[in-house]
């Protein structure tokens, strides 16, 4: 997905809903619907996956959603984030959410969240580009 982001600045990332490409686009975004459907189209035309294929080869449907953050900002916070030397208190998980254009943290319980959130904030990650959950303790395999 770096890759689009690298045709498409201000890409967010993209989610399959309905048969649709749902496709974040950082504002303000002047790239045209259109645009966007052809670098889908030469992406994801010899994509080895049937369904990927069937879907690529109908046009592909499109619809731009807007996002705050482009894929790099948001893969640049979770890094400066799991990277961090700093403990953050209660969290159990992190990733980037490309149904959200946001960066996930997990927190084993409510009254981590709080003090979680501090910690983040003051290694100069944006709270609004968050977005929270309490998972509980996550057991490994």
């Amino acid at each position: 997905m770096l890759r689009i982001e690298a045709k498409l600045p201000g890409f967010g990332g993209w989610f399959l809903a309905a048969d649709t490409f749902n496709v974040y686009m950082k504002d303000p975004s002047s790239t045209s619907t259109e645009a966007v459907r052809r670098i889908f189209y030469d992406t994801y035309s010899p994509h080895s996956e049937d369904y990927v294929k069937r879907l690529v080869a109908l046009g592909p449907q499109v619809k731009i959603i807007p996002g705050h953050y482009s894929l790099s900002e948001l893969i640049a916070i979770e890094s400066l984030f799991l990277h961090a030397t700093k403990p953050v208190p209660g969290w159990t998980a992190a990733g980037t959410s490309l149904v959200h254009n946001r960066v996930v943290i997990a927190f084993t319980d409510s009254a981590s969240v709080c003090p979680g959130v501090a910690a983040i904030a003051s290694m100069g990650v944006p709270v609004d580009a968050l977005e929270l959950y309490v998972w509980g303790i996550i057991l490994g395999l």
